[in-house]
C-alpha cells in the first residue's frame, strides 16, 4: 500500500467509527415517553372560528338558558380547541339529559363548576377537558339505563377537583373522574387509577373509553370490594388499593365478552402481577380451592356458574390457568395472547350493576353526598343474596371484585367476609 494512502484510509475508518457510536447512542438512549398526565399538544387556535363552530353547530342546538350561560363565560371569547370540545361535550349532554326528563342538571354542572377556585382562576387546556369529560360521564350514565346513576355524587369531583387528563401511548387522550365525599380517599383513588391505566394499557392494549369514572362509596356490600361497569368503577371506601383498582380497570379495559374464568382470572392475574404478589395469590387461590373442595382444573367452556362457590371457583380456576401460561411464556406471551383474544367476541358482553342501585333514575347533579346515599343503597346484604341473583341468571356479579374467597370453606356455603 502506497504510504501516501494510509492517512486517507484511516481517516475514513474513523469516519465511519464516529457514525457508528453517534447511533450507538441514538439507540441506547432514547427520549423518555411523554407524562401519562401531560394532555396532546394543540395547534393554536383560530379563535375567531372555533366560536362562530360553537354558536352555529352546539349553541344553536341547545336550550336557550344553557346557550345564554355558555356565552357568558368568560373562556367563551378567547375560545381554544379544548373548550370547544367543553361545549361539544355540554350539548350532547344536554340531549341525552332531556330524554330523560333532566331540564336543570346540566346547567347545574357548569353553574357549580364556575363557582370553584380552580375553574375561577381561569379554565386552562387540561380542565376544559377534564370538565368535557365530566359532562361525557353524566351523559353516559343519562343514556345507558345499566349504567350508574352519578349525577348525585359528581358535586364531589368538580369541588374537590378530582380529575385528571391522561395521554396513553395506545389510548390516546382519556378523562379518570373520581367521586368521593371524602378527599383523602378520593385522591388516593385518583391516583392508583392514573398509575393503573398505563400499566394495564401496556400489557393488555388500548383502553376502549374516552373516560373513566371511579366512585368510592359506603355503600357497597361487605363482601364486595370493587364493581365494574364499563367505563363505570365503584370501589369500596375500605378498598382504596392498588390491587383492588388494577383488577377494576381491567375489568373496564375487557369490557365484558369473555368467559367468567377467563375475565376473573386475568383480573386477578394483572392484580397481583402488578402488585407483585402472583405467588402470594397462586398459593392463596390454591389453598382456597381445597377449602371449598373443588377440583383445580379448568372447564375451559363458556357457563354460568349456579352458585357463589362455583363462581368463586371459576375465578380461581381461571387465575390459576392463566398463572400456569405465565410460568411457561412470561409476561410477553399473556400480553400477546390477551391482544389477540380482545380482537374476538367470546360471550355476550355483561354488566356488574350489584343492585337496582346503578339502575338508570333520575338524578340531579348538585345535591351532594348525604345521607340521601342511604335511600339508594342496596338493602342489608345477606350471603344468600349473590347466589339468588346467580339463580336467577342475573350477569350482575360477573365482573364484581369479590374478596378472594377468604370466608368460603365449604361447597354449601355462600361467600361472605
Amino acid at each position: 500500500m502506497p504510504p501516501r494512502l494510509l492517512p486517507a484510509i484511516l481517516a475514513v475508518h474513523a469516519g465511519w467509527l464516529a457514525i457508528g457510536v453517534l447511533l450507538l447512542a441514538s439507540c441506547s438512549s432514547p427520549s423518555p415517553p411523554p407524562s401519562a398526565r401531560t394532555p396532546a399538544p394543540t395547534r393554536a387556535p383560530d379563535t375567531q372560528a372555533l366560536r362562530d363552530a360553537a354558536e352555529t353547530r352546539y349553541l344553536a342546538a341547545m336550550s336557550p338558558r344553557l346557550a345564554e350561560l355558555v356565552r357568558a363565560q368568560p373562556w367563551f371569547e378567547t375560545m381554544t380547541e379544548a373548550q370547544l370540545d367543553l361545549v361539544i361535550a355540554i350539548q350532547k349532554c344536554e340531549k341525552d339529559a332531556l330524554r330523560r326528563g333532566e331540564e336543570a342538571s346540566v346547567p347545574e354542572i357548569l353553574h357549580f363548576a364556575s363557582e370553584q377556585g380552580w375553574y375561577q382562576d381561569g379554565l386552562d387546556e387540561r380542565e376544559s377537558l377534564a370538565l368535557a369529560g365530566i359532562y361525557d360521564a353524566y351523559a353516559r350514565s343519562l343514556a345507558d339505563e345499566n349504567a350508574p346513576p352519578i349525577g348525585r355524587v359528581l358535586s364531589t369531583s368538580l369541588k374537590l377537583g378530582l380529575f385528571e387528563v391522561l395521554q396513553l401511548p395506545e389510548t390516546g387522550r382519556m378523562v379518570v373522574v373520581v367521586s368521593s365525599p371524602d378527599l383523602e380517599l378520593g385522591q388516593e383513588a385518583l391516583r392508583l387509577t392514573v398509575e393503573a391505566l398505563p400499566k394495564v394499557e401496556q400489557l393488555a392494549g388500548a383502553y376502549p373509553y374516552n373516560f373513566l369514572h371511579v366512585q368510592v362509596t359506603p355503600d357497597l356490600p361487605l363482601y364486595i370490594l370493587g364493581v365494574s361497569y364499563n367505563e363505570f368503577i365503584a370501589v369500596s371506601d375500605v378498598a382504596v388499593e392498588a390491587g383492588v383498582v388494577i383488577h377494576e380497570v381491567t375489568h373496564s379495559t375487557l369490557y365484558g365478552i369473555f368467559p367468567i374464568w377467563f375475565e376473573e382470572g386475568m383480573a386477578h392475574f394483572m392484580e397481583y402481577h402488578l402488585t407483585d404478589e402472583l405467588s402470594e395469590g397462586a398459593g392463596l387461590y390454591t389453598q382456597n380451592l381445597t377449602q371449598i373442595r373443588r377440583d383445580p382444573r379448568l372447564d375451559i367452556r363458556a357457563a354460568r356458574p349456579q352458585t357463589t362457590v362455583d363462581y368463586l371457583a371459576e375465578r380461581a380456576r381461571g387465575f390459576l390457568f392463566l398463572k400456569g401460561l405465565y410460568d411457561i411464556g412470561g409476561i410477553d406471551g399473556i400480553s400477546a395472547m390477551i391482544r389477540e383474544l380482545r380482537t374476538h367476541t367470546y360471550a355476550t358482553r355483561t354488566s356488574c350493576a350489584p343492585s337496582s342501585r346503578w339502575a338508570g333514575r333520575k338524578q340531579r347533579l348538585s345535591s351532594p353526598p348525604s345521607s340521601a346515599k342511604a335511600s339508594s343503597a342496596p338493602p342489608a346484604t345477606t350471603a344468600t343474596r349473590p347466589d339468588a341473583r346467580l339463580a336467577a341468571g342475573s350477569p350482575s356479579l360477573i365482573r364484581c371484585g369479590l374478596p378472594c374467597l377468604r370466608s368460603a370453606t365449604s361447597s354449601s356455603t355462600t361467600a361472605t367476609s
